[in-house]
């Protein structure tokens, strides 16, 4: 939780800031410490999601190299999912979180972040369907 006076972070349960010896209200102590496991949370799951870039990356790479190599159209198209499902994830944490405004600096550059994410992915998405069409359309896989 946050002192309401100086704004250190505090552990829960404490009824004196040790700061700045301001009291805390009980009620005022439960609402920042949800406020705060929630934002951390928020944090949390967009640094995951942006961990997992690279495996997902390779996985649009091996599809394209797959079709591109004459594996099958539902080679590629099977690890195409893999990508949809990854910026499906990304949109939804920019659903749940992305209008949110906190007055937290890791947090706004988690919604930074995520913005960005999503942006990659369809941008990614757009040049694998690209990549099919054209390697159907013209070498007749």
């Amino acid at each position: 939780m946050k002192c309401p006076s100086c704004g250190e972070t505090l552990l829960y349960g404490l009824r004196v800031c040790r700061y700045c010896n301001e009291p805390i209200d009980e009620q005022y102590a439960l609402r920042s410490a949800v406020y705060s496991t929630a934002i951390a949370r928020a944090c949390s799951l967009a640094n995951n999601i942006r961990t997992m870039r690279p495996i997902v990356g390779l996985f649009v790479v091996c599809g394209i190299l797959g079709f591109v190599l004459g594996f099958g159209r539902g080679y590629a198209v099977y690890l195409m999912i893999v990508t949809v499902l990854d910026a499906l994830v990304v949109l939804c944490w920019r659903w749940k979180y992305g209008d949110a405004d906190v007055p937290d600096d890791e947090f706004k550059e988690a919604q930074r972040m995520m913005k960005l994410e999503l942006h990659l992915w369809l941008a990614l998405i757009a040049l694998e369907v690209f990549v099919l069409f054209a390697c159907w359309r013209f070498l007749g896989r």
